[in-house]
């Protein structure tokens, strides 16, 4: 049986890989060269984000096969560095990549307002790197609008707007730091493993 968490990466990965069609920006490295005032640094961090998510993405879809974590052994070289359970790699990889994801979903310009409700980001600290400060090919870049974010979900925009907001609520409340605010929700986890398969 999977774990509720599970499902809720599953969709994570899902959504920003959809977000990242919506803004034309972080689509990929090539489009990512072609914003005009970005320092290359930011630019690589971008980009190490995403492949942060992707390798997130492979974990979850081996999660999702499994009735039961087979074995893993990993090899530095020759040298064999580490026995146990499947989980000591992808448990690692999918908490990295919904940090990462969260990272990117901000960086469009988009923010939880609840565990149910996302809006587009208010503001941004001077030294964040955000879309809106962004040129582009043909001027300055915008934030993400929340009903094209909403767009290529399968289900109802309310459907796909909760599972954005219970993804960025998770990550808020669970991962980047431990709070009384953070519920296992099984409408959630449900109406998000439905989009994951």
């Amino acid at each position: 049986m999977q774990s509720w968490r599970h499902e809720v990466y599953c969709v994570t990965f899902e959504r920003l890989n959809n977000l990242q069609s919506v803004s034309n920006v972080v689509a990929n490295p090539v489009t990512l060269r072609a914003i005009k005032n970005m320092k290359n640094n930011d630019i690589e961090l971008l980009d190490y984000r995403m492949h942060s998510i992707a390798i997130g993405h492979l974990a979850i879809r081996y999660t999702l096969g499994w009735s039961d974590v087979p074995s893993i052994k990993i090899f530095f070289g020759e040298d064999q560095v580490i026995e146990g359970l499947a989980t000591a790699f992808t448990n690692p990889a999918i908490e990295s990549a919904l940090i990462h994801c969260r990272a990117l979903l901000e960086f469009l310009g988009l923010a939880a307002v609840d565990a149910n409700t996302i809006e587009q980001r208010k503001g941004a600290r001077k030294d964040d790197i955000v879309i809106e400060r962004c040129m582009g090919p043909n001027g300055m870049l915008q934030k993400v609008q929340l009903s094209k974010a909403l767009l290529s979900y399968q289900g109802s925009p309310q459907e796909a707007e909760k599972a954005l907001a219970y993804v960025l609520h998770t990550t808020n409340k669970a991962l980047a730091h431990s709070t009384q605010g953070f519920s296992k929700s099984n409408e959630a986890s449900r109406r998000l493993s439905e989009n994951a398969s």
